[in-house]
């Protein structure tokens, strides 16, 4: 997926072209749940560990950028590697059941968006309550 460059000084364009890259990703999509089968051999469970933090730092980082504070910035980081993991797991073991999730699906465009949408949207900063 070849995304225009956002311009340097928006930070939100420039997030909303990461997560739109990243979950749009074709070729990634069977190498992380692969590696998470097996983070039991130690070999593979370091590499993830170091990966995994590098990835939340980034993620830290990018909402840090776009004004968040360090525990907004952490927690949204969280939901959101949580959100990219997700969606690569349901394209690869659900795409019947969830096929917006595939890029070749007419839907995918506007699940994708939406997806991003709700990672960046500011709000909801959590207040401890479950919303109905």
């Amino acid at each position: 997926m070849a995304l225009a460059q956002p311009p340097a000084h928006d930070p939100l364009a420039r997030a909303r072209t990461l997560f739109a890259e990243a979950l749009g990703d074709e070729e990634i999509a069977g190498l992380e749940p692969a590696l998470a089968a097996q983070v039991d051999h130690p070999a593979v469970a370091a590499v993830v560990a170091r990966v995994t933090r590098a990835r939340l730092a980034f993620l830290e980082e990018v909402y840090t950028g776009l004004d968040f504070g360090p525990a907004a910035a952490r927690h949204r980081a969280l939901a959101a590697y949580a959100a990219y993991l997700g969606w690569l797991n349901l394209r690869r073991t659900a795409p019947d059941l969830a096929p917006e999730a595939q890029l070749r699906d007419p839907g995918s465009a506007a699940a994708l968006d939406h997806l991003v949408d709700m990672i960046l949207t500011p709000g909801g900063e959590g207040t401890g309550t479950v919303r109905e």
